[in-house]
């Protein structure tokens, strides 16, 4: 009996865990961006929003140093300084930018920031009863094998997100006028950025950049 309280306990423990950790991120973000507000990349972002058939495309610029995009569970996109310090030393192109916000806008479209946080409570409740019933015959062993699996099974499903999204981001691109060259020259200069990265692609929560421009070459060539 005392085994079931206890799940039940570390169950509803991580239940409210995501929705308290969310909110958290939520205010970080809120409290440290800014409305993007160059005229260039305004002019590209409207590009979108009239391909979409929508008034405007609002991007949050996060002021950390890292290259990297966002797409919240309120529909909000989020774009790292990182990005913008390159553009302004002329290392990426207003149109390269634009595709990351194409991409985050595909991410809002297809559900995948609102079932991302569902993704994340179901892998913690699971890790967590699951490893606890396991640790009971494998002397502790059970939990972090479990939360092997879960997160190799999370990585697939971001890997799967992100294809999407970069369709998504091609189609976008190529109805906005702008095309899919700049979606790909931002992933080359991405994969340069990053160095050599030997890590296996099962472990990776985003694709390959190689392997991400040959999906958009076959879904151009396909279309």
């Amino acid at each position: 009996m005392h085994y079931i309280l206890l799940t039940l306990s570390i169950g509803f423990f991580f239940v409210i865990r995501p929705y308290f950790s969310a909110r958290q991120q939520l205010k970080q973000l809120r409290d440290q961006s800014a409305l993007l507000n160059d005229p260039v990349l305004l002019a590209m972002t409207a590009k979108l929003a009239r391909a979409m058939n929508i008034k405007t495309v609002m991007v949050n610029i996060y002021d950390k140093p890292e290259m990297n995009g966002l797409a919240t569970a309120d529909g909000k996109i989020y774009m790292s300084r990182g990005f913008i310090d390159k553009y302004r030393n002329n290392e990426f192109s207003a149109a390269e930018l634009t595709s990351v916000v194409a991409h985050e806008m595909g991410h809002i479209a297809l559900g995948h920031a609102k079932r991302r946080r569902f993704d994340f409570f179901i892998r913690d409740v699971l890790t967590a009863t699951s490893g606890f019933f396991f640790s009971r015959f494998f002397f502790g062993f059970g939990s972090y094998a479990m939360r092997a699996v879960s997160q190799l099974f999370m990585a697939k499903l971001s890997r799967k997100d992100e294809f999407e999204a970069d369709a998504f981001a091609t189609a976008l691109m190529h109805s906005a006028g702008l095309g899919s060259a700049p979606q790909k020259a931002l992933f080359a200069k991405l994969d340069r950025y990053s160095g050599k990265d030997n890590t296996p692609v099962w472990l990776r929560s985003h694709p390959k950049c190689a392997d991400r421009i040959a999906a958009i070459e076959a879904n151009e060539a396909r279309w």
